[in-house]
């Protein structure tokens, strides 16, 4: 059970760990976490469905379409939902993944989804690539500093 002490006290990305860290161990930013990372996936695939469905519309067509678009994504995430749970049935009716939790599992698909959509976003020829990179850079990043903090780790495992 200790494995799965830190994750489960310090949120999902390690940027924000990390920072924690070098401030003193005080982690008050939880929230702001889930918040920026949530709404982080909503422009994503917010972004990526508008540059998919309406390549290229004019522009007092593009503000309708936005609009349909916007509750399209707001009631297309909770069928994503329902799929990756089925999903996450299948894993434990085949004994995969049953050292994690059920959340934990939803996370990593939605952030698999997400980083795929961003890549695809990232390759598009459209202005909006951007937003794709820069997904693909906070993730870099994230991975980054949550190598960074196992060195930390092992490096005070090893002195004691």
């Amino acid at each position: 059970m200790e494995k799965d002490t830190m994750s489960r006290t310090s949120g999902y990305f390690s940027l924000f760990r990390l920072r924690g860290k070098m401030l003193g161990g005080k982690r008050t930013d939880i929230g702001i976490e889930a918040h920026t990372v949530g709404w982080m996936i909503y422009l994503i695939t917010f972004t990526f469905v508008a540059q998919f469905l309406f390549p290229a519309t004019l522009w007092w067509g593009v503000i309708v379409d936005l609009v349909a678009l916007v509750f399209l994504t707001l009631f297309g995430w909770p069928l994503v939902f329902c799929i990756n749970s089925l999903f996450i049935k299948i894993l434990r009716r085949f004994g995969l993944s049953r050292e994690i939790s059920n959340s934990r599992v939803q996370t990593i698909l939605i952030m698999t989804l997400t980083t795929v959509l961003a890549l695809q976003l990232a390759c598009w020829g459209s202005q909006m690539r951007i937003i794709g990179w820069a997904w693909l850079f906070v993730v870099a990043a994230n991975l980054f500093s949550f190598l960074l903090l196992r060195l930390i780790s092992n490096g005070g495992a090893e002195r004691n």
